[in-house]
C-alpha cells in the first residue's frame, strides 16, 4: 500500500541538518489524538538512543505520511515525531519554524512556536498545551542525574543521534486516511522475546509431561499481576506446587529426556514422576476448577513486566549456581533478553536436563518471593489510584484466597521499597530487586534481617552517588531522587503519628523552594550555589502549575497549600519554616545542614571529610 520509503538520518552534523531542518513540514491531522506520551515512553526513547552500543545505523521505527501540497500529513508515528521535536529543541538544535504543526489546535501550535523560539518559559499557563510542557520537563529531567546516579553525556548522545534512522513511508494518493489510520492502530501483536526464550528452553525436553509442566509453570509466572498461585487454575497442580495452604514452595524434579528414567539430576536419584504428572495433568477424574474470580486475580499490579523479571531471575540463577563466567550487562535491558540467556546456554555450567529443571524451579521460587516480599500496587473497589501493598496470599477453608501483611515485615519495609520504586523509575536500573531476590533466595528463613538488607541498598547507593561528590550539598536538580526520598523516609520513621498520611508518590521533579528565575524579576535572584543548596530543594509531582517554579516562597505556601499538605515531607518542613517577617534566606542553609546530618547519621558517615575519602 505504501508509495515509497525514504530513509532519513535524523541528524547530520556535517551538513548542519536534522529532520526538522531539511525543508520538510509535518502536520498532525485532527483525527489523531493530541500529544500523549508520558514519562515511560519519552525516557525509553532517550535511553534507547543513549544506550545504543553499535556503530551501524539504529532504526527507531517508521513514520507513515500522506504527501499534501505543502506538507506531510502524519498518519502513524506522530508521538515519536513530536518527542523528537521536543528533544531537538532541548538539545539546542536549529529547527525551522512551523516544521511541525497541529491541524486546528491553536494552543498546541503556539506552544510549539514558543519552544522553537526559546520563549517557552515566559508563556502564561493558560496559553500552554500542558502535554507538550510536560514532555519538555520530562526530557529536562532525563538529562539530569538518572535513577542510577549517572548523568547522560549530551555530546555522546548527539554522536549517537548521527546513527539514528527513521523510515518515512508515503501512502498513495487517494488513500482513505481515516481507514488507514484505523488499520495502523489495530495491528496484531508480534511474538514476544520471552515466547522465543520459552521455546529455546523447551526444545530439548522430550517427555510430554515434562514439556507440559514446564509450559504451565512458565505461563503462570508470565502473568505478573496478582499472585502466581492464582495463575495455576488446576487445583491439584496448585496443591502439588504450593502445598495444601498455598504458602510453601516444593521444588520438584520433573524433566527427563525419556531415556533416562530415574536419572540423577540433583545429586540424588530423581523419582519417576511420569505417572504422577500424567495423573495431575491428564486424568479425567482430577477436578480442574478455577475458583478464583478474574477481578480478584487482577486486584494487584506488578511494578515490572515479565521480560524484566526474567532478567532478574537470570542474575539470581547465575549467583545461586556460581556461574562466574556469565557476563551479563549491568543494565536490565529487555532488548537484550535473548542474547543474555544465550550466554547461559553457551556457558555449559548447567546442562540439560538439569538446566531446564533447575531453571524452572528457580523461576517459580523467584516469583513466589517476588509476590511475597516485593511491593505491588493494590486496587480496592473503586480505587483508581491504588496503594502500595506488601502482602502474602493465604487459603481460606472454602479454598478462596485472602491476603495479610507478609509475616515478619513491618511497615518500614513497605516504605523503604516504595521509596526505591519512585526513585528508580526505569526498569533498566531496578538492581535493588535483583539484590533482594538473591538475599531472599538464600536467607528467607532469617526474614527478621530483611529490613536491614533493604535499607543497606539505599545507604550504599547514597554513599556512592551522593556523599562521594565534592559539591553534594549544592547539586540542585542533579541531586539523586533516592536521597530526598530516603530523607522523607527518615522523617516519617521519626514521627509516624504526625506523618501517618504520608505516602511515597511519583514526585519526579526536583524543585527549588526559592526559585531559580524569580517571577518577572520582581524579587532578588540568588547565586546559583545558594539556590541549588540542599536546604532549598524538594521533590514535586510533575504537572503542577508551572508558575510554582517562579513564585516566592511565601506565595508558594499560600497558593499551593493543598498540594503542600499532601507533598513530600521536606517540602512540608520548608513550608512550615516559611513564616511572615522572616526571610527564607535566613532559614534554608541551616535546614539543609540539619537534613544532611540526618542522612549522615542514618548512613553512618562520621564526618564530611571521611565521606569524601
Amino acid at each position: 500500500m505504501a508509495k515509497y520509503t525514504t530513509e532519513i538520518k535524523i541528524y547530520n552534523p556535517e551538513e548542519n541538518k536534522n529532520i526538522f531542518k531539511i525543508g520538510d513540514r509535518y502536520c498532525i491531522p485532527l483525527y489523531q489524538r493530541a500529544y500523549a506520551w508520558k514519562e515511560k515512553q519519552i525516557k525509553q526513547l532517550i535511553e534507547d538512543i543513549n544506550d545504543y552500543p553499535g556503530h551501524e545505523n539504529y532504526y527507531i521505527g517508521s513514520l507513515v505520511v500522506y504527501k499534501r501540497a505543502d506538507d506531510y500529513e502524519v498518519i502513524d508515528g506522530q508521538q515519536r515525531l513530536t518527542t523528537l521535536f521536543l528533544l531537538f529543541n532541548y538539545l539546542g538544535f536549529d529547527v525551522e519554524e512551523k516544521c511541525l504543526q497541529f491541524d486546528c489546535r491553536g494552543k498546541s501550535n503556539k506552544t510549539l512556536q514558543c519552544i522553537t523560539k526559546g520563549t517557552f518559559t515566559n508563556m502564561n499557563d493558560e496559553d500552554i498545551e500542558s502535554s507538550l510542557s510536560m514532555g519538555m520537563k520530562i526530557i529536562e529531567d532525563a538529562f539530569g542525574v538518572n535513577d542510577d546516579g549517572q548523568k547522560i553525556d549530551k555530546e555522546k548522545f548527539k554522536k549517537n543521534l548521527q546513527r539514528v534512522v527513521l523510515y518515512r513511508i508515503e501512502v498513495p494518493e487517494g488513500t482513505d486516511l481515516n481507514h488507514y489510520f484505523e488499520i495502523m492502530n489495530t495491528r496484531g501483536e508480534q511474538l514476544e522475546q520471552h515466547d522465543v526464550l520459552k521455546a529455546m528452553f523447551m526444545k530439548d525436553i522430550v517427555s510430554p509431561s515434562g514439556r507440559e509442566m514446564f509450559a504451565k509453570i512458565w505461563s503462570a509466572c508470565s502473568d505478573m499481576d496478582g499472585y502466581v498461585q492464582m495463575n495455576i487454575t488446576d487445583t491439584k497442580l496448585r496443591q502439588e506446587l504450593f502445598s495444601e495452604k498455598w504458602n510453601v514452595f516444593k521444588p520438584i524434579t520433573f524433566i527427563y529426556n525419556g531415556n533416562e528414567k530415574n536419572s540423577d539430576l540433583n545429586g540424588k536419584v530423581a523419582y519417576d514422576i511420569n505417572d504422577k504428572l500424567n495423573a495431575i495433568l491428564h486424568n479425567s477424574s482430577v477436578e480442574v476448577v478455577n475458583t478464583i474470580d478474574k477481578e480478584e486475580r487482577k486486584r494487584f499490579e506488578s511494578i515490572i513486566d515479565f521480560p524484566h523479571f526474567l532478567l532478574h531471575v537470570l542474575r539470581v540463577f547465575k549467583n545461586v549456581n556460581k556461574i562466574d563466567d556469565l557476563n551479563v550487562d549491568k543494565l536490565l535491558d529487555d532488548k537484550s533478553l535473548i542474547e543474555e540467556y544465550k550466554l547461559l546456554f553457551k556457558s555449559g555450567k548447567v546442562k540439560f536436563p538439569k538446566l531446564q529443571n533447575d531453571f524452572i524451579n528457580c523461576l517459580l521460587k523467584c516469583r513466589i518471593l517476588f509476590d511475597k516480599y516485593i511491593i505491588k500496587r493494590e486496587f480496592a473497589i473503586q480505587d483508581k489510584e491504588g496503594e502500595w501493598s506488601l502482602k502474602q496470599i493465604n487459603k481460606s477453608e472454602n479454598d478462596s484466597p485472602y491476603y495479610t501483611q507478609t509475616d515478619g515485615l513491618a511497615d518500614n519495609v513497605l516504605m523503604l521499597e516504595a521509596a526505591m520504586r519512585v526513585s528508580y523509575t526505569s526498569p533498566k536500573v531496578m538492581h535493588w530487586i535483583t539484590q533482594l531476590l538473591i538475599w531472599l533466595y538464600k536467607n528467607e528463613h532469617q526474614i527478621d534481617r530483611f529490613e536491614n538488607e533493604v535499607e543497606n541498598y539505599i545507604r550504599e547507593s547514597i554513599k556512592n552517588n551522593f556523599f562521594n561528590k565534592v559539591n553534594y550539598n549544592c547539586m540542585g536538580i542533579d541531586t539523586p531522587h533516592i536521597v530526598l526520598n530516603y530523607l522523607d523516609y527518615l522523617l516519617w520513621k521519626g514521627n509516624k503519628d504526625k506523618y501517618k498520611d504520608f505516602v511515597f508518590e511519583y514526585r519526579n521533579t526536583i524543585e527549588h523552594w526559592y526559585p531559580q528565575h524569580p517571577s518577572a524579576d520582581t524579587f532578588e535572584k540568588w547565586k546559583q550555589e545558594e539556590v541549588d543548596h540542599f536546604g532549598n530543594l524538594c521533590l514535586l509531582q510533575r504537572g503542577y502549575n508551572s508558575k510554582f517554579s517562579n513564585l516566592e516562597p511565601h506565595s508558594k505556601k499560600s497558593t499551593f497549600s493543598g498540594m503542600i499538605a499532601r507533598g513530600s515531607l521536606k517540602l512540608r518542613l520548608m513550608a512550615e519554616l516559611t513564616t511572615e517577617g522572616i526571610q527564607w534566606k535566613d532559614k534554608y542553609e541551616s535546614l539543609g545542614e540539619k537534613m544532611l546530618q540526618n542522612l549522615r547519621k542514618a548512613i553512618e558517615i562520621d564526618d564530611l571529610k571521611k565521606s569524601n575519602n
